[in-house]
């Protein structure tokens, strides 16, 4: 099997990697203290066109003030921020994927739910899987109490949507 590129294009500190190393991702942060590969901004990055299998799009997703915990860790942004990091990144991960390629995305409902956040992702990621809960709704999750989704998306082809074409197509009903 092939090598795939990897990108986590709102890396901070890497707290969802089980490996924080890993060799196969470039970590993008805008934030030099969290030592990504890339420093860059995630609606502007400086990939060619194409180049990525997978992308992990976990961006903030609350706003608890200036001098909060949580903005300190990960950084202040306004709820209008939030908004345009959503819609912009999403299209800059567009950009640097490669048709077919999936991404996966993390968002906190805890100010906006999910469905009503993914109205600003580009038009070309098609959501493929995750957890619907009704907005605010929260789970427990190793002991813990959760309002966090994982929703794969896949980013459509220059044909249309999906990559069954080619790769599976001929295959599908021969069983």
């Amino acid at each position: 099997m092939s090598r795939m590129n990897i990108l986590d294009m709102t890396s901070g500190n890497r707290s969802m990697w089980f490996e924080r190393d890993r060799a196969d991702v470039v970590f993008v942060d805008i934030r030099r203290e969290v030592h990504p590969s890339v420093i860059a901004d995630s609606k502007a990055l400086p990939f060619k066109r194409e180049c990525f299998d997978i992308v992990v799009f976990d961006p903030p997703h609350t706003n608890m003030g200036r001098n909060s915990d949580m903005s300190k860790t990960y950084g202040y942004m306004t709820g209008s921020q939030i908004t345009n990091l959503v819609a912009q990144g999403s299209t800059e991960a567009a950009r640097v994927a490669r048709p077919g390629a999936v991404m996966g995305f993390k968002w906190s409902d805890r100010d906006r739910g999910l469905e009503s956040t993914m109205e600003f992702l580009d038009r070309r990621w098609e959501p493929l899987f995750g957890q619907r809960l009704p907005a605010g709704r929260r789970r427990k999750v190793s002991n813990k109490i959760t309002n966090t989704h994982w929703v794969l998306f896949r980013v459509a082809t220059q044909r249309g949507r999906g990559t069954r074409k080619g790769c599976v197509g001929s295959v599908i009903g021969r069983a």
